[in-house]
């Protein structure tokens, strides 16, 4: 089934707030590891 309304909506929607990041920029100042797509933290230095 496929729903051209569907297709319209998720593209032209737009949220009230400017659109940010998954991860806060002050929290990778807190030295927290922020969190990707997939559920992992970022690497923020290579081999730690």
């Amino acid at each position: 089934m496929s729903d051209p309304n569907q297709e319209q909506n998720d593209p032209v929607y737009i949220p009230a707030e400017p659109i940010e990041p998954v991860f806060p920029a002050d929290r990778i100042e807190k030295g927290e590891q922020p969190i990707g797509p997939d559920s992992k933290p970022y690497p923020l230095e290579n081999g730690d």
